[in-house]
């Protein structure tokens, strides 16, 4: 059976009753969706636990979540935009799509600003759905917003010294977290690809120069790469996750990575 047909088999099943039933494509989505929606929402997750999502394709068991789903939370992920063209063909009802904030760079969510503007469209899309409990998603969307500007505060202050100093990642994850908190980011990969000699030369010198401590690697990827610089440089390699499924304590932990990680010697 091809893929697509699961897809349509999904889409076209009845839809649950309440609960609404929404599935995150990744992680850290469907934790904001879960705290939005309370006990109103059940949420599943598209790609699985411990996946590099960029180089991942939904399989007919995965595809099965869309059956009886209400909304889709999407992560802006390539792939994205083609399964979900198809699912509204042949889904014979309204199943809702919350896009990415608006011009949202990839790994987005790691800005709590940005995380922000998808928890208030989540709860203004899941109240459509359930009318019924909109007040009580309105009031969950606004408490979880004032958490992430204090988690956002908290964060600023931590990395602090790190403002205008650069960090190297090997996947470059981390271009909206930089982008919030004043840091210049030094991926190693470039398009998905692992960097060739000259890249890598270029990334280290660069790295040498601002005095970066070690290399962060995301969880889900290949590391030799990561190892590769961080051996050039003298530093050791740090893991970090950037698909968290607990949305304040993951920030954080990315946040401390980045502080123990980051380098100002050369930063301009």
């Amino acid at each position: 059976m091809s893929v697509w047909l699961v897809v349509a088999l999904a889409a076209a099943s009845p839809g649950a009753a309440p609960p609404v039933h929404a599935l995150a494509v990744l992680p850290p989505q469907a934790d904001l969706a879960r705290r939005v929606g309370g006990p109103r929402v059940t949420v599943d997750t598209l790609v699985p636990e411990g996946v590099f999502p960029h180089a991942w394709e939904p399989t007919p068991r995965r595809l099965a979540l869309f059956d009886g789903v209400d909304l889709v939370i999407a992560g802006g992920l390539p792939f994205e935009q083609r399964l979900f063209d198809r699912l509204r063909a042949v889904a014979g009802r309204d199943v809702r799509i919350v896009p990415p904030p608006e011009d949202a760079p990839p790994h987005f969510w790691l800005d709590p600003d940005r995380a922000r503007t998808q928890v208030r469209a989540l709860a203004a899309a899941i109240a459509e759905i359930d009318p019924r409990g909109a007040d009580d998603f309105a009031r969950r969307a606004a408490a979880l917003e004032d958490e992430l500007a204090r988690l956002a505060d908290a964060v600023g202050q931590r990395l602090a010294a790190c403002r205008g100093g650069a960090v190297v990642t090997l996947h470059g994850s981390l271009e909206a977290f930089a982008e919030r908190f004043g840091l210049r980011e030094l991926a190693l990969e470039h398009r998905g690809h692992d960097p060739g000699p000259r890249r890598l030369a270029t990334v280290i010198g660069q790295a040498r120069a601002a005095g970066v401590r070690a290399v962060l690697a995301e969880r889900q990827a290949g590391r030799r790469p990561a190892e590769a610089a961080a051996a050039e440089l003298g530093v050791p390699v740090v893991e970090i996750d950037p698909l968290f499924d607990d949305y304040p304590r993951g920030l954080r932990a990315l946040a401390e990575a980045v502080a123990g990680a980051c380098g100002t010697g050369g930063a301009r």
